[in-house]
């Protein structure tokens, strides 16, 4: 009999309760999906689930893995909506801790070609959670102001980069052990104003900023230091930049950074980079980054003054 290996979880605790086994591959039911696991998502709501904390968990013992992403292996009766091959995404709430996968067909959400697929699981429930939260509770709309809570966590990142998109005011919190960060600001006060949207440019510095200071996150031989410059720039510009003494960005990878879906970070996706040059190249200006010395990187951005457009 052919099998596949999974995690079950046996019985409430720690780690130590989750055994691999061995289970009987089967072909899928009617409108039934048989799908190979490349990917699964592991965070909180699975430690909760373990220690019998989360309400919506099946009756122990049984496999975890709330999201997955995976290739269509087999398919049964009746399914039209994807095919054996797809590669595809789902939020599982259980059983993605496993080699294989078998769901309701209409579960399954189509990936687009060319994506990383441990980034996008990290999509499923961070961001399904964050886009209710913003579109089904909240209804923020443009120009309101939003405070994140966890700013550092999945959730709370997700949270600040799709209220970006919905041109929300969004400051982001978190605990002073995650982000003990000195913060410093050299900012020229003859500085002309600025023509552009506020609202867009304020989130472009709040992504910038946190940024900064996530990239400083696991740095504990040095000071870590966050330092906000403005200045007159070149060609009737007025410059920023942000600094930090974080890890830095490998010199041969800068202009990935700005790519959507490329990503240094352990959480996140990597749009929130691009969204902030596409919004500072609309407003006529540029967004660059390069390495700070002796330690981090700078970010960059120069916007035109009223009246100048940059060559």
């Amino acid at each position: 009999m052919a099998t596949y290996r999974a995690v079950m979880l046996t019985r409430k605790g720690g780690p130590e309760v989750l055994e691999t086994v061995e289970l009987a591959i089967r072909e899928p039911g009617p409108r039934e999906a048989r799908v190979r696991v490349l990917a699964c998502g592991a965070g909180g709501t699975d430690i909760l689930m373990r220690r019998g904390y989360y309400p919506f968990g099946p009756k122990i013992p049984f496999v975890q893995g709330y999201d997955v992403v995976g290739e269509v292996d087999a398919l049964g009766p009746d399914v039209t909506n994807v095919k054996v091959g797809d590669k595809v995404a789902a939020l599982t709430v259980h059983g993605g801790f496993a080699e294989l996968l078998y769901r309701g067909a209409d579960e399954l959400v189509p990936v687009p070609p060319g994506l990383d697929d441990a980034e996008v699981v990290a999509l499923i429930l961070n961001y399904a959670t964050a886009y209710q939260m913003v579109h089904r509770v909240a209804k923020q709309a443009p120009g309101e102001t939003a405070l994140v809570t966890g700013a550092n966590g999945g959730v709370g990142l997700a949270l600040l980069e799709l209220l970006q998109l919905e041109r929300v005011i969004t400051y982001g919190v978190a605990g002073k052990r995650s982000h003990d960060v000195v913060r410093q600001t050299e900012l020229d006060p003859t500085l002309p104003r600025v023509p552009g949207d506020r609202i867009q440019l304020q989130q472009v510095f709040l992504n910038l900023i946190v940024n900064a200071i996530e990239a400083m996150s696991g740095i504990d031989d040095r000071p870590r230091v966050l330092t906000i410059v403005s200045m007159h720039g070149s060609a009737n510009s007025v410059a920023v930049e942000v600094r930090d003494t974080g890890s830095g960005l490998d010199p041969l990878r800068v202009d990935q950074v700005f790519q959507a879906f490329y990503t240094t970070k352990e959480q996140g996706v990597g749009i929130g980079l691009s969204i902030s040059r596409s919004i500072i190249e609309a407003h006529g200006g540029r967004l660059s980054a390069g390495p700070n010395q002796p330690h981090g990187a700078i970010f960059r951005l120069s916007l035109p003054i009223a009246g100048e457009e940059q060559a």
